[in-house]
């Protein structure tokens, strides 16, 4: 699980942010919670803000920070390093961009980051603890890198060879997590699988890769005919074909089955749905997917092309310990205001990014703002009592 994301000087986000995932006090739905060895963690938040406010930033921030660690594993010494820091003030450009997360994997809880720009990995660090509630255990040092210089907490002294390869643009987590030494591997493997933004991705040309899965995983591929057909009726059925192709590799082929008014059914290739629903079916799979595994799935503009009745569908998912058994996330930025409510999110699910005159980009919660007990979240946020809207006033 995510409990925390920091991240600074990156795009239009100039200063340091905290992107929180842990539990406030609130006692606002404590059914919606994740609740594990007394911690309390949210399994959904959603991002507001106007066009060009940074949503998108933000994804791209973490994914950013989830590339470094899957890919600079071979990185050569001519290859800039993935970041785009802050470049609206000249000296900006030229500071590093920090990254760091707070995870939860088994009963360990992760303190991982680093920092660099485009030449050169500064810093990196590594630190753990028992992720239990009420236990006064500290931090400590799996690994810390000032340059090239790399301190192993003395359990993991005899990784001291890899150091020795480790260059100026190689994470050292992304080098040993694929060695799978434990835990770097756990740690690895949990960015390698967050390393996504789905409706952004060439979701469409892995959708063999989709249908092998689900061909082999029939009550997986059950759940997601299920959300289809009730979402669109005329979808009677849902069926996938198994053929010999190029090279004689099989190939899959997805066809919908509709049903006539005398009962008659046929058959269509699913290319000839709508994007909608193509879309739809690309994300329930990703969805039931990851409520099967457990992770963390971040997807920007998530009521893009689907209805907002759908989109509260898909929370109460990841809000339902019955759905949700392997306690998995979902953080998305939307504009449709049907989910400002009290009645699906409590506050400190909600946050709001906005961005001052200067493209300066911040996020908050609405958890840190004093409002009302009874404040209407829609028709303030609309109004521009949180900020983040289109068209503010200048005072």
């Amino acid at each position: 699980m995510l409990l925390q994301f920091r991240f600074k000087n990156y795009k239009s986000f100039k200063e340091e942010t905290i992107f929180d995932m842990t539990a406030t006090s609130l006692r606002e739905h404590p059914d919606f919670l994740i609740e594990k060895n007394g911690n309390k963690v949210l399994p959904v938040s959603v991002l507001y803000g106007a066009n060009a406010n940074g949503k998108s930033n933000f994804f791209n921030a973490f994914t950013s920070m989830m590339g470094c660690v899957v890919r600079t594993f071979d990185y050569a010494p001519e290859q800039e390093l993935p970041i785009i820091p802050y470049i609206f003030v000249p000296e900006e450009k030229y500071k590093p961009t920090e990254f760091e997360i707070y995870i939860n994997i088994e009963n360990k809880e992760y303190q991982y980051g680093f920092i660099l720009d485009y030449d050169k990995i500064y810093e990196e660090w590594l630190y753990e603890k028992s992720f239990r509630k009420n236990t006064n255990t500290e931090f400590k040092m799996i690994f810390e890198r000032k340059n090239n210089q790399i301190k192993l907490a003395p359990k993991y002294e005899k990784l001291e060879e890899v150091t020795k390869i480790t260059g100026d643009k190689n994470l050292f987590l992304s080098i040993l997590g694929r060695r799978k030494e434990e835990p770097f591997s756990k740690i690895y493997k949990w960015c390698l699988h967050s390393d996504s933004d789905i409706l952004h991705t060439n979701a469409k040309k892995d959708m063999q890769d989709i249908l092998n899965i689900l061909y082999k995983d029939p009550e997986l591929f059950n759940k997601i005919k299920k959300e289809l057909k009730e979402i669109d009726s005329c979808i009677y059925d849902m069926r996938i074909t198994e053929k010999e192709g190029e090279l004689k590799r099989k190939q899959y082929v997805l066809y919908t089955v509709h049903q006539t008014e005398d009962g008659k059914h046929y058959s269509f290739p699913f290319s000839a749905e709508s994007k909608g629903t193509q879309n739809l079916f690309i994300l329930y799979f990703r969805i039931f997917l990851i409520l099967y595994c457990g992770g963390t799935l971040l997807v920007d503009e998530l009521d893009s092309s689907i209805h907002g009745l759908v989109l509260k569908n898909i929370i109460k998912l990841f809000q339902n310990r019955e759905t949700n058994p392997n306690n998995a996330q979902i953080i998305f930025s939307c504009h449709s205001v049907i989910l400002l409510n009290r009645d699906d999110f409590r506050r400190d699910q909600i946050w709001f990014v906005d961005k001052d005159k200067n493209g300066v980009s911040t996020m908050f919660a609405l958890s840190d703002l004093k409002i009302r007990s009874d404040l209407d979240y829609e028709k303030a946020y609309l109004a521009g009592r949180f900020g983040a809207i289109p068209f503010e006033e200048e005072e």
